[in-house]
């Protein structure tokens, strides 16, 4: 509901569930995170039992924890649990794999703003590519208001210095940079007046072409940077390691 409301006040603000479903379809990587609303009358004990008994299964759950003091005892309140669900017949269900699709999609809104997505298929997050992605993530960079100023926050970034702080009619530039299982996504988003709509959709192309023209050292090396921090952050939180735990096990 929150996520909902805050759509309404601002329905620009969060454009990737509108860009997955551009680029996959109605389906798979396209499908909203929270279902869609018309379907909730559709929804009863029967569907919800054939959901468990094909998902909520011992062979397809898996328990991870972190700041665990005792392993074993751990391991006993988790095998407890686990002799509480029943072994229930598996369906043997395929999961269907991605399948990029592209496309183009316009949504209208009465707001004074417009905000242009220009993204094209990359790898998947387990690809040899996949940092390549992450540095050019790096090199065009975001830009949004005041948060530009302080360490780490892209003051060199394309997207600062070529985009944002030359056309004042611009409220914001993000790179998209999403890797799943299947396949992933790069591009722009930008957001900018109404009135410059022609003028925006240049730019973004332009952005995105002018990653062929030559990329100098200290770009280069600052988007490493950029990118090799990102991962240490992220492994300073324990959630983030105790994901990639759980995907390495899966």
């Amino acid at each position: 509901m929150h996520n909902e409301n805050k759509a309404k006040l601002d329905p620009l603000e969060n454009p990737h569930p509108l860009i997955l479903s551009t680029a996959y379809g109605h389906e798979t990587l396209g499908m909203p995170l929270t279902g869609y609303k018309s379907n909730l009358e559709n929804l009863n004990a029967g569907i919800f039992n054939d959901f468990f008994q094909e998902y909520a299964i011992p062979s397809k759950i898996i328990y991870c924890a972190s700041g665990i003091r005792n392993h074993s005892e751990f391991v006993e309140e988790v095998k407890k649990v686990m002799r509480k669900i029943p072994d229930a017949a598996n369906t043997g269900s395929r999961r269907v794999k991605s399948q990029y699709k592209g496309g183009e999609m316009r949504v209208f809104y009465n707001v004074p703003s417009v905000s242009l997505s220009l993204c094209f298929e990359s790898v998947a997050w387990n690809h040899a590519d996949m940092p390549l992605f992450g540095v050019l993530n790096g090199l065009l960079g975001s830009a949004k208001g005041f948060s530009m100023g302080g360490p780490g926050k892209g003051m060199y970034s394309r997207a600062t210095q070529d985009i944002f702080q030359r056309y004042p009619y611009i409220e914001g530039v993000n790179t998209i940079n999403t890797n799943f299982s299947d396949s992933g996504l790069f591009g722009l988003t930008i957001r900018g007046a109404s009135s410059n709509a022609k003028e925006l959709s240049q730019i973004l192309a332009s952005a995105l072409v002018d990653l062929k023209r030559d990329i100098t050292d200290e770009e280069l090396q600052r988007a490493k940077n950029i990118f090799k921090i990102n991962i240490l952050m992220a492994l300073e939180n324990q959630d983030n390691r105790l994901e990639e735990v759980v995907k390495n096990v899966i």
